[in-house]
């Protein structure tokens, strides 16, 4: 996206450098910088009912609104709303302007969910690609509410998911909507934020370093008005500090808190608050320095999703190694057990095999080992990290697969079998 780019670039943008995922999905990477919680702990706080929606759930509009702001959210797909990947989503409107049921309808009109058909209509509603729907939403939205205060949560997922190559599409359409702003006098007094969940988490990029570095330090750029450097240089020139820490979803959270009372921002109170003591604290505000020696474990980032480890090749003939594999290839196939429809899975192939060793700490108590696994039948690549310690091994996050799964697995519902599972009578 170049244009997009080099536009954002030249109105002095900052891009956080260091910004951190904290989980393999959407739902889990977002709701810490919409609501300041994990996803466990929303379950435990608002989504305690036997249905799993979200509309008891403290979100940073709600925030908004009770300080005059108008609210809008939208997502250029239903299906694959972020909202329903753990949940039920909302049953009521979340916010003032609120298109989900609108992008339902458009789906179901368009047949998504005629799965012969499904992957042609992903990206389109008829001759247009939702990304520009979501696009002309944000530009008429802006135009309409110009004269009040407003908070927007917009999210493109149509063209980003699966490929590498889709978003150069979008470069226009983001490069004129951003230029159509900035003409009408709206980005005067506009902060607007680019930012994304994790990197692109399957296909061949996943197996370079390059693209399991992406995977973890997902996109996050800033855009402020010249006017907030201005009357908040403090507060603003802290954020530039922090374009290099280590930063989370978690800090973009108090961030977002921060530009609710902008009082807050001022260079008295920063003054006051950065001699608090807050550098162990799971969120910080991005208007205050974010520690230079904060760590993952500081961060509340897991050693899965941790970029600030160096990784040591380890032999195929390492014994920790062998005992590795064995340990992981048990597990998954104690978890399909349950499941006689689906074939038992051996490893075919080390692809990746590597010891994970922090560069802010050196410890002899546990080992850390990084799996990418080709397994048979069905031609699985796997990924996990793998943790001996006390002579005992257990995952320390979750088995992701990174190819498609194709109609492999169609004898099973259950998400995290569907994964793994090769059905009997396949080809």
């Amino acid at each position: 996206m170049i244009d997009t780019v080099e536009l954002l670039t030249n109105n002095n943008a900052i891009e956080l450098k260091g910004y951190s995922t904290l989980a393999a999905d959407t739902f889990q990477n977002m709701i810490p910088a919409l609501v300041g919680m994990n996803s466990s702990e929303l379950k435990t706080s608002c989504m305690t009912g036997r249905e799993a929606i979200l509309d008891g759930c403290p979100f940073i509009w709600e925030r908004f609104k009770d300080v005059g702001y108008y609210t809008a959210l939208m997502e250029d797909t239903a299906r694959h709303s972020m909202f329903k990947e753990k949940s039920l989503g909302f049953r009521g409107s979340p916010t003032d302007y609120y298109a989900y049921p609108f992008i339902r309808q458009t789906e179901i009109f368009h047949g998504i969910n005629r799965r012969h058909n499904m992957k042609s209509v992903l990206s389109c509603m008829g001759d247009k690609y939702y990304f520009q729907v979501l696009a002309k939403y944000v530009q008429d939205i802006t135009t309409t509410l110009k004269a009040f205060k407003s908070f927007g949560f917009f999210w493109e997922s149509s063209m980003t998911d699966t490929s590498i190559n889709a978003p150069e599409k979008m470069d226009y359409e983001y490069y004129k909507l951003l230029t159509n702003m900035d003409l009408s006098g709206y980005m005067k007094d506009t902060i607007v934020i680019f930012m994304s969940d994790h990197g692109l988490d399957i296909g061949d990029i996943r197996i370079t370093k390059q693209g399991r570095m992406e995977q973890r330090l997902p996109l996050f750029v800033i855009l402020f008005p010249p006017s907030f450097q201005k009357q908040y240089s403090l507060a603003y020139n802290n954020f530039k500090k922090n374009e290099g820490r280590l930063t989370t979803p978690f800090d973009v959270h108090k961030t977002l808190l921060d530009l609710i009372d902008m009082t807050e921002l001022t260079d008295e109170r920063i003054e006051k608050r950065s001699k608090e003591f807050y550098s162990h604290n799971r969120g910080i505000s991005l208007f205050l320095e974010i520690p230079r020696n904060r760590t993952c474990e500081m961060a509340n980032i897991d050693k899965m999703w941790c970029a600030c480890v160096d990784e040591e090749p380890l032999a195929s003939s390492n014994p920790l190694l062998v005992k590795a594999v064995q340990f992981i290839t048990n597990e998954i196939n104690e978890m399909l057990k349950p499941y006689p429809q689906c074939l038992k899975l051996i490893v075919e192939e080390i692809v990746i095999a590597k010891e994970l060793i922090p560069v802010y700490e050196t410890t002899t108590d546990w080992r850390d080992i990084k799996l990418v696994m080709g397994m048979e039948p069905g031609g699985g690549i796997f990924e996990t990290v793998l943790r001996y310690h006390s002579k005992e091994w257990t995952i320390v996050d979750s088995i992701k697969r990174l190819n498609c799964l194709g109609f492999q697995s169609l004898c099973v519902e259950e998400p995290v079998v569907k994964l793994l599972c090769y059905c009997k009578g396949q080809n």
